[in-house]
C-alpha cells in the first residue's frame, strides 16, 4: 500500500513534528512553527474519509488500541479501511502557502546553529546538536522568541533523546550522555570512546555507529544516590560495552549496521539479519537474530543512512530512499532528499516519515502496520504502548474520537458492511 502524502511547499532543510505542531526550518534562517492539528482539519476531505485521515496523520495510536483492533479483526471492516487508506494514497494532498500561512503560529529567527546535524523535542524543550554543539529552547507562547542556550560546544553529528537523557554522537570524540529530564544539565559524560556519527536509544540502552559496519551497544546500569539531591533517580553509568561482531557469527560481508528500539539490523549483500533486543533479560540472552529481509539485488547497497520505524526500516542509497515495511512491501522513494526523519518514539506520529525536498517537504504517512502481527513481524520496531509525553502542559493536542457504542447506534452492524456504515 503506499503512503499517504501531505506536500507542503517550501524551501525547508528540517523537520520535527511534536504535540500537535510542526516545526519547518526554512533555508532562509527562520523557524516556522504551526499548528499541525489546524492544517489537518483544514484540508478539504469528504466526510466519511474523517476518520481515517485522523488515524493518518493526527492519531497513529487509536489502530492499535486493542478496543479499536477487536473492530478491525473483522475483515469486511479491515477491508473498507484499506480500500480507504488506498484512495487518499492516489496523489498528494497539496498545502497552499496561504493555507500554511493561516496555520503558522509563530515565526522564529533561527538562533542554532546553522545548518545543524540533528534535532529532536523532549519534555516540551527542542534540542539542536551540530558542528558547533549543542543547544536547546522551549518554544514559548507568549511571544515570537525562541532564545537558545547552549549545553556543551561538543560538536555533535548525531544526537538521540530518550530515558531522561540526551545522547550525543561526537565522532572522533566518542559518544556522550546528559541529563535532559526532568531537569537539563550540562553535566556531561563519555559513555564510549568509538568514533561515532549516529546514535539511537534501544529501551533504556544505546546504540551507537560510524554508519558503516561497526557499530557498539552501550547498556547501563543505575549508580550512586546524589547526597546531595536524594531525590532524584540514580545516575546511570556504563555496565556494558558489546560490539556489534561479538552478538553473532555473521559469516557474510557486514556491509552496514544500525539499530534503534528494539531491533539491531546487519546489511550484507542482499539481505538484512535482524536481531530483536529484549532489554529485561540476562546479559546474555538479550539479543536473538529474528529472521532475515531479503533486499532486491537491483538496489544499490552503499547506505548513506539507516533508521528504524514502526512501519519498518527506512535506507538511504544515492538514488533515494527504500522503505522495508513491516507488510513485506519494498517501497522506493526515488530522488535524493535534503533531510529525512521517523518517529518511532512519539506517541501520535509512529507512523510518518518527513522528506524534505529541494522545493518542498512531504508528511508520508505508512498504514499497513496497523494490520500486521507485531509479535511476528521482522521489519519495523514493536509498538512502544508506553509512550508519553512529558509532563508540561502543551495546548492543541488532539482531542480523542468518540465513536457511538452499540447502544447508541440505530441498529445492530448488519452485513455486508458498506463504506458508508463504518466511520473510517
Amino acid at each position: 500500500m503506499r503512503p499517504l502524502e501531505i506536500r507542503i511547499a517550501g524551501s525547508f532543510y528540517d523537520s520535527q513534528i511534536y504535540s500537535g505542531e510542526l516545526y519547518l526550518w526554512t533555508t532562509t534562517g527562520a523557524i516556522v512553527r504551526v499548528d499541525w492539528n489546524k492544517l489537518v482539519d483544514s484540508v478539504e476531505k469528504k466526510d466519511q474519509y474523517r476518520a481515517t485521515f485522523e488515524f493518518a496523520f493526527r492519531r497513529s495510536e487509536y489502530l492499535y488500541d486493542p478496543n479499536v483492533s477487536i473492530l478491525l479483526h473483522d475483515p469486511e471492516v479491515r477491508s473498507v479501511l484499506e480500500r480507504r487508506f488506498r484512495a487518499l494514497s492516489e496523489s498528494p494532498i497539496e498545502v497552499s502557502p496561504g493555507l500554511l500561512e493561516r496555520c503558522t503560529i509563530a515565526q522564529y529567527d533561527n538562533r542554532f546553529g546553522f545548518p545543524h546535524a540533528d534535532s529532536g523535542f523532549y519534555n516540551g524543550n527542542i534540542f539542536v546538536g551540530g558542528q558547533d554543539g549543542v543547544e536547546y529552547a522551549w518554544p514559548r507562547d507568549d511571544d515570537h522568541a525562541m532564545q537558545s542556550t547552549k549545553l556543551t560546544d561538543l560538536p555533535a553529528l548525531g544526537i538521540a533523546l530518550g530515558s531522561s537523557r540526551l545522547a550525543i554522537a561526537a565522532g572522533s570524540e566518542g559518544v556522550f550522555q546528559l541529563t535532559a529530564a526532568p531537569y537539563i544539565e550540562s553535566n556531561l559524560k563519555m559513555v564510549a570512546p568509538s568514533f561515532s556519527n549516529s546514535v539511537r536509544w534501544m529501551e533504556s540502552a544505546l546504540f551507537a555507529s560510524n554508519r558503516s559496519s561497526a557499530g557498539t551497544f552501550v547498556d547501563f546500569k543505575p549508580g550512586k544516590k546524589n547526597k546531595d539531591r536524594p531525590d532524584e533517580p540514580r545516575e546511570k553509568v556504563v555496565r556494558q560495552l558489546l560490539p556489534v561482531e561479538e552478538l553473532g557469527e555473521f559469516h557474510e560481508q557486514v556491509e552496514y549496521v544500525w539499530g534503534g528500539e528494539d531491533r539491531l539490523c546487519i546489511a550484507a549483500t542482499g539481505h538484512i539479519d535482524v536481531v530483536k533486543f529484549f532489554p529485561r533479560r540476562k546479559l546474555a540472552d538479550r539479543f536473538v537474530v529474528q529472521g532475515r529481509v531479503e533486499v532486491s539485488a537491483k538496489e544499490p547497497h552503499h547506505f548513506i543512512a539507516a533508521d528504524n520505524a514502526v512501519f519498518g526500516f527506512v535506507l538511504e542509497h544515492a538514488t533515494g530512499l527504500v522503505v522495508l515495511a513491516s507488510s513485506s512491501e519494498t517501497i522506493s522513494l526515488e530522488g535524493e532528499p535534503v533531510n529525512w526523519r521517523v518517529f518511532p518514539r512519539s506517541k501520535y506520529y509512529t507512523n510518518q516519515l518527513h522528506v524534505v525536498r529541494e522545493e518542498f517537504m512531504s508528511v508520508l504517512s505508512f498504514n499497513d502496520d496497523f494490520f500486521v502481527n507485531q509479535d511476528e513481524k521482522l521489519s519495523g520496531v514493536n509498538v512502544n504502548r508506553n509512550a508519553q509525553f512529558g509532563s508540561r502542559p502543551r495546548s492543541g493536542r488532539p482531542e480523542p474520537l468518540v465513536y457511538p457504542t452499540p447502544e447508541e447506534r440505530s441498529g445492530p452492524l448488519a452485513f455486508p458492511i458498506s463504506d458508508d456504515d463504518i466511520p473510517f
